[in-house]
């Protein structure tokens, strides 16, 4: 078995665990095996478990799949060994350590979740980018209302987006804004000329009363 892990799995480990274990069953009692206890110590005399014994002892199949043998997970695989009456009189195990896959899996999930988290922080950033170059001209609209309210003159809006709807907006804005204005200038000369028209029939009605009273008086 020593032999066997040294050709298949060239003796590496993992964190302190060996990459790969084999072991040569008697039934179901291990009589050779590079499997260690905690203490160091082969794991001679132990036993596989029900499962594998059902499969492998039993019904003289192949068993594959993750076990955990002493005190690590191995994907592992068990193939019947028979005599030479073709009795099924033991097992043939080996194993690889799950570890690495499971933290290959892990650092995988890891890197994906960065960079879910950095594409979301982008997109983030981008919204908020493009969501203040929108708004952007409706505070403008807003404040050109305000000072609109307290009588100041309009200063002309400048959309400074590529939304078309947008720069429709502002485009009208500009034009209500000015028509406004030229409405108001109109009105403030309606006013003005109607004032001096006041004066005017007011200056003729006193004078007219002068007359009048000066007839009156004669």
């Amino acid at each position: 078995v020593d032999e066997m892990v040294s050709v298949v799995y060239k003796n590496e480990s993992y964190k302190g665990s060996p990459m790969g274990t084999a072991t040569l069953f008697l039934g179901d009692c291990r009589i050779a095996t590079t499997v260690r206890l905690a203490n160091g110590d082969r794991a001679i005399g132990t036993r596989a478990s029900k499962e594998v014994v059902a499969r492998v002892l039993d019904n003289a199949t192949s068993w594959a799949g993750p076990a955990f043998v002493v005190k690590d997970t191995y994907l592992t695989a068990y193939d019947p060994i028979r005599d030479l009456d073709g009795r099924v009189v033991g097992m043939l195990y080996v194993g690889r350590l799950e570890r690495p896959f499971l933290d290959v899996s892990r650092g995988v999930a890891a890197r994906y979740a960065a960079l879910l988290v950095f594409g979301l922080a982008g997109a983030l950033v981008l919204a908020y980018m493009v969501a203040s170059r929108l708004a952007h001209p409706i505070h403008q609209l807003g404040e050109a209302a305000r000072r609109m309210h307290k009588g100041d003159p309009h200063t002309p809006i400048k959309a400074g987006c590529s939304c078309g709807e947008i720069e429709h907006l502002v485009e009208s804005f500009n034009e209500m804004a000015n028509a406004l204005e030229e409405r108001e200038a109109r009105l403030q000369e309606a006013n003005e000329k109607l004032e001096k028209n006041n004066e005017e029939i007011s200056a003729l009605n006193r004078s007219y009363m002068d007359m009048l009273g000066f007839v009156s008086h004669e």
